[in-house]
């Protein structure tokens, strides 16, 4: 290990280290590691720490994100039971703090949501009605949109009218409501204005255009 010569920055005596380069204060006016040291710097240097740790995280984003997701599925089992005996333990505290982060964020929260359910329009229909159908209690089969639509030739089957994908929307031949099946033979693509009418109108399945 090399050998530096420097002055002591607090006593102007000259002295020999092997330590770090930018070391400047010798062995009587070094900082000593006593109990609480740490703390009390991080305390005095508390921004200085802030403003790093951001430039770092950003300049190092991917590594960083990297390191991350190779600890975490190394160590899943475990970080996962942690996380649920920590959610047992303080049940409580949660709650309270989560009713305290949703009363004080209500209009970021809303913002938020507003824009994820603007730019996943599909996912935000699809856990809308996965949500009925729990609360329903019928039968559910999975199925994709861009199916449905390529099954039909994009073709509203109440009026026959050419649709975009854009513009597509899922109806229910038996509506969820009176116990029809959240599933590929129970469903078919409409128009907006189609659908809304039938909502309101009512139709059963052999008054559509869909052949069984």
């Amino acid at each position: 290990m090399p050998l530096y010569h420097t002055t002591c920055s607090k006593c102007g005596i000259p002295f020999s280290h092997s330590g770090y380069k930018s070391r400047t204060l010798c062995d009587k006016h070094r900082p000593r590691h006593t109990p609480g040291y740490q703390q009390r710097y991080r305390q005095a240097h508390r921004e200085q720490k802030l403003v790093y740790g951001q430039a770092y995280r950003e300049a190092h984003a991917e590594e960083l994100k990297a390191s991350f997701k190779a600890r975490y599925w190394a160590n899943r089992t475990e970080l996962l039971e942690k996380s649920h005996s920590y959610q047992s333990e303080h049940r409580e505290q949660k709650r309270a703090y989560d009713a305290i982060y949703r009363e004080t964020h209500k209009e970021e929260r809303l913002a938020t949501r507003r824009a994820y359910a603007h730019n996943h329009r599909d996912k935000e229909r699809g856990w809308k009605t996965a949500k009925h159908v729990r609360k329903q209690g019928v039968i559910h089969i999975p199925y994709e949109r861009h199916e449905i639509y390529e099954r039909d030739k994009g073709r509203c089957q109440l009026c026959q009218k050419r649709l975009a994908f854009s513009s597509v929307t899922i109806d229910h031949i038996v509506p969820i409501s009176l116990g029809g099946a959240d599933a590929p033979y129970n469903v078919q693509i409409a128009c907006l204005s189609c659908n809304a009418r039938k909502q309101h109108v009512g139709r059963i399945p052999s008054q559509t255009r869909l052949a069984f």
